[in-house]
């Protein structure tokens, strides 16, 4: 069956069953709301937008950076960004991950990377020492630590299952002993279903109890819309419940889409988002992705090239960081969120509140109308770029791609 169909029919049995699994009371917290950034410490200015949490990949800190020989280290670019974290209130994730080539077990490999880097290390003892002294330096600082990443793609690690779990509970185990604090995340996998299958085995060969969270790649196939995470975690949370980890945080560590910019073409595989789409999927990402059951979802990412809600050569951050920071507004403080379909291609979610709900609404069509129910008259409907207008008793709504929000009256 190909996936839309299958989102459609899933979504349509769900109706408003899409639970989130905030417990009463808790607020939809800032770090839900994550990030990459590739230079803060090197060009990039920081972000004009609201996020919370930010994971140091493809940020020039990894094992490799960190100690490019067995007695040197440079904690030059790590050190000043746990500095801006530490000031901007933003909580770090730092990957564990890329073998240095004089710890490399297969220093001439091809990588993602470079040479030897996505090998285990020869010698256990020179991951832990390295583990140990990153855990140390930044403990209290650095709240969570991520072991590799997307290591079910051998262009990132081509050591085998039982070799990575051996790395995952050894940097567990000093981690816990410096800081019991300090969240570790599983190895976060990605291509989808395949993706879901490797880290299946890779908890039933008995990496099951060296991480608190479980982390993945939530990135859609071809490019397809945010819709189509829902079906791929409930999928992830039914192998954990398989292995009794049902009840496991979920973060999405790594997530986005092709971005159009204002003069650089492209040169990807897929189709790049125009301004507009762009600024419908970070919002349904975010809003879907909670109500779904993630915790967290880091975008990929804020100065990159080809997927930035920033245009690193125009200098100038797109309409899509907009959308991003009033998605995180509508959401933020919110105790749940539950999301269902309105037949045939209307989306609804009831963003709940201590003070009441309110609804986010769009169509994944164009001209989708739906009638104003009773309790949103007197009431207001926001749009991505901050329009407010009332709700007026007889009026229908309009919906497209682009979510809006009613606030009732009163909320």
């Amino acid at each position: 069956m190909k996936p839309h169909r299958t989102i459609r029919l899933l979504l349509l049995t769900l109706a408003l069953s899409l639970v989130s699994m905030a417990r009463a009371g808790e607020g939809i917290p800032d770090a839900y709301f994550g990030m990459h950034i590739h230079n803060a410490d090197a060009g990039t200015r920081w972000p004009n937008i609201s996020f919370g949490a930010w994971r140091l990949w493809d940020a020039n800190v990894t094992w490799r950076d960190l100690q490019p020989e067995r007695e040197r280290w440079n904690f030059t670019r790590l050190d000043l960004d746990v500095a801006m974290a530490t000031l901007t209130h933003t909580e770090l994730l730092l990957p564990l991950a890329l073998t240095p080539q004089w710890a490399s077990s297969r220093p001439t490999e091809q990588s993602a990377y470079g040479p030897g880097h996505a090998a285990e290390p020869l010698q256990i003892e020179d991951w832990q020492r390295y583990v140990d002294t990153v855990a140390r330096r930044y403990a209290g600082r650095i709240a969570a630590f991520e072991i590799w990443n997307e290591p079910s793609d051998a262009g990132f690690f081509s050591g085998d299952i039982d070799t990575l779990i051996r790395l995952n509970c050894s940097a567990y185990e000093i981690i816990k002993s410096v800081s019991p604090t300090a969240i570790v995340v599983s190895p976060s996998a990605s291509y989808q279903l395949k993706g879901i299958d490797w880290l299946s085995s890779y908890i039933a060969r008995g990496g099951k109890g060296c991480f608190d969270v479980i982390g993945f790649h939530y990135y859609t196939l071809a490019h397809e819309a945010p819709e189509a995470i829902i079906p791929l975690v409930q999928a992830t949370r039914s192998m954990l419940a398989s292995h009794g980890l049902g009840s496991m945080p979920i973060w999405n560590t790594e997530s986005g889409w092709y971005i159009l910019n204002a003069q650089k073409p492209l040169t990807v595989p897929w189709h790049a988002l125009d301004q507009r789409t762009a600024s419908a999927y970070v919002a349904r990402a975010l809003i879907l992705g909670w109500a779904s059951g993630l915790r967290r979802f880091y975008w990929y990412a804020w100065d990159d090239g080809n997927l930035g809600l920033f245009d690193t050569q125009a200098k100038t951050s797109k309409p899509a960081a907009a959308a991003y920071t009033k998605a995180a507004a509508w959401m933020r403080g919110a105790t749940d969120i539950r999301c269902g379909t309105l037949v045939p291609t209307g989306m609804l979610c009831e963003i709940r509140r201590d003070t009441g709900s309110h609804w986010a609404l769009w169509s994944t069509a164009a001209n989708f109308t739906v009638p104003v129910r009773a309790t949103w008259l007197g009431g207001s409907l926001e749009t991505l770029s901050g329009t407010r207008s009332d709700i007026k008793a007889g009026s229908r709504i309009e919906l497209g791609p682009e979510p809006v929000l009613i606030t009732p009256r009163g909320t």
